[in-house]
């Protein structure tokens, strides 16, 4: 998978993408999922499925042990929860393996020092040496509230509960600039109570860095938000919009009322303006349930009823049930996500913080006993962001040309090593959202009066912009087999049709395959012709040449094992 190289990019850099462009067979335009103004993030197609009428009910990351199934029997369509991959000694042990990893912090736009787009910012300090934290003050709930000035949103309110649900901290706070809008529908602020507040944003500060040291977790619900409204840092967080994910992924995220509602029976925010109290005791009621939850299943793996999707199924899991050995090398954030509890001894998984160390562990992969292989390049997605995790308006095109480059270079590579027979898929994922993501925001705001205006100009912006960053490319070929161009395809037609299988027919399958992010996967087979798994790709007719992507079907085959995926 090809990490952010949309169809514009490919473009751009033709010259950048010699063997893609060239050597692959027909390589075709696909759209990442999403609408008009929404994007989803393209890997989520791929290494699972779920059923989008059924957003409303969440995921959870425990499924139990199901009772082994022939070779014949379909996979289940749905999951019964199973053991986690690893038991835990402590629950601190389980507490610090749910904290936010570093590419989760800049993922979501989290404040880190460092950074020279951060003046004024404060950083959380470390305990004194020899002292400990305080019982029920190792995580720290916080939320705040704002209110709209001449300058934009600043800091109105601010409170902080203990394990207990104590208040340890509320506090009123006087804006540096005039206020424009105290937003009390929203913020529960009002002008007569604002009129009392005499503590400034750097009071806070000095308060806070000395309540919160740098050890202690905090909790929050969005809490990037709240962190920049204080110009505070801090890197030990747990953040329910990351606990309870939404399936969308990306820029979809569960509102804390709705969270509130499915996993605590509570109703919050019911025509009612906001409490940073109240939000900040929900918030930590969420979290300790969540680590309860997760203790309990890895002392007694049993299943317990969450609100879940159902029908879902994750790539590892037909490839368990089929028996194959498979390796998925990605970054950790998407293999704790789609590969956490997949079985070891036949999924193997590599986690990779750049595209040579997965550019490496791919070849030592399918020079091995894998049947398949998934390999997922970040580094024109790198090249595109700042340190801060933000694409800047203006990037720097020979960087991104030289990312391009030396993508097109390791895929070149690999197809390469791929033995006779094997089946290879190339798919770009969805373009870097951060831009789309930032122009909701500013919608956002505008609805709520907390922001500069919203048009049809703007709103024709952000449709163009998510426009661009859905519309990628794909291809899928058999590799030393002939290409034979399905009449419809050589006329440049609108419909692309598969429905054969690939390695039987020895030719190109040139359909859309199921929309993740950038990736490459491969299914190659030994010598002796064997009987392969037949891939059947649903291929949906679309306007203007562009086809969805679909979804994959696998049959059984007895000799499936004889193949290999890259």
């Amino acid at each position: 998978m090809l990490g952010s190289l949309t169809q514009a990019l490919k473009l751009e850099h033709e010259n950048d993408l010699a063997f893609i462009n060239t050597e692959l067979p027909k390589v075709f335009p696909v759209q990442a999922p999403g609408g008009k103004d929404r994007v989803y993030p393209s890997i989520n197609s791929l290494l699972k499925y779920f059923d989008p009428a059924d957003t409303q009910r969440l995921r959870h990351n425990t499924r139990a042990t199901s009772p082994p199934t022939s070779a014949t029997t379909p996979p289940p369509t749905t999951h019964t929860p199973t053991p986690p991959p690893q038991k835990f000694s402590t629950r601190e042990e389980l507490v610090e393996s749910l904290l936010l990893t570093e590419h989760q912090l800049m993922e979501n736009n989290y404040p880190l020092m460092g950074s020279a787009s951060l003046p004024g910012y404060v950083e959380t300090k470390p305990l004194a040496e020899g002292k400990s934290l305080e019982p029920n003050r190792k995580m720290l709930s916080l939320d705040c509230e704002m209110c709209l000035t001449e300058h934009g949103l600043q800091l109105a309110r601010v409170t902080v509960v203990d394990e207990k649900l104590d208040t340890l901290y509320d506090k009123l706070v006087k804006p540096s600039q005039p206020i424009i809008d105290y937003l009390t529908k929203f913020s529960g602020v009002t002008e007569e109570v604002l009129e009392t507040a005499n503590v400034t944003l750097e009071d806070v500060q000095r308060e806070l860095t000395d309540l919160i040291p740098a050890q202690c977790i905090l909790v929050g619900h969005s809490l990037e938000n709240d962190l920049r409204s204080l110009k505070m840092c801090h890197r030990r967080v747990l953040d329910t919009v990351v606990l309870y994910a939404h399936p969308g992924g990306g820029c979809f995220r569960y509102r804390l009322s709705k969270l509130a509602e499915l996993f605590l029976k509570k109703t919050i925010h019911d025509g009612k303006p906001h409490c940073s109290k109240e939000d900040a005791v929900i918030t930590m009621q969420l979290t300790q349930q969540k680590i309860d939850l997760r203790w309990q299943m890895s002392e007694n793996p049993v299943q317990i009823e969450t609100p879940t999707l159902p029908n879902e199924v994750h790539l590892t899991d037909v490839l368990e049930h089929l028996g194959l050995h498979s390796s998925f090398i990605d970054i950790p954030h998407y293999l704790n996500m789609f590969c956490g509890e997949a079985k070891q001894e036949i999924v193997s998984v590599h986690p990779c913080t750049n595209d040579e160390q997965a550019f490496k562990a791919a070849q030592l992969s399918i020079s091995g006993v894998d049947d398949f292989v998934w390999c997922h390049f970040h580094g024109v997605t790198r090249a595109m962001t700042s340190p801060t995790g933000d694409i800047t308006e203006t990037v720097d095109s020979m960087k991104v040309g030289k990312a391009i480059a030396e993508t097109d270079g390791y895929v070149r590579e690999l197809f390469g090593m791929l033995p006779p027979k094997s089946l290879f898929v190339l798919i770009s994922s969805q373009g870097h959202v951060s831009t789309v993501k930032r122009l909701l925001e500013l919608r956002t705001q505008s609805k709520r009066n907390a922001g500069p205006p919203w048009g049809e100009a703007e709103e024709k912006h952000l449709q163009e912009v998510t426009k661009r960053c859905r519309e990628t490319f794909a291809t899928i070929c058999v590799k030393d087999a002939p290409v034979v161009l399905p009449a419809a395809q050589a006329a440049n037609a609108p419909e692309v049709a598969l429905s054969q299988p690939a390695a039987a027919t020895g030719s190109a399958a040139t359909t859309p395959a199921t929309s993740p992010e950038p990736a490459t996967s491969a299914a190659p087979a030994t010598a002796a012709e064997p009987e392969v798994a037949t891939v059947a790709l649903a291929a949906v007719p679309v306007q203007d040449t562009t086809a969805t992507v679909p979804t994959a079907a696998v049959e059984d085959k007895p000799n499936v094992q004889e193949g290999k995926a890259e």
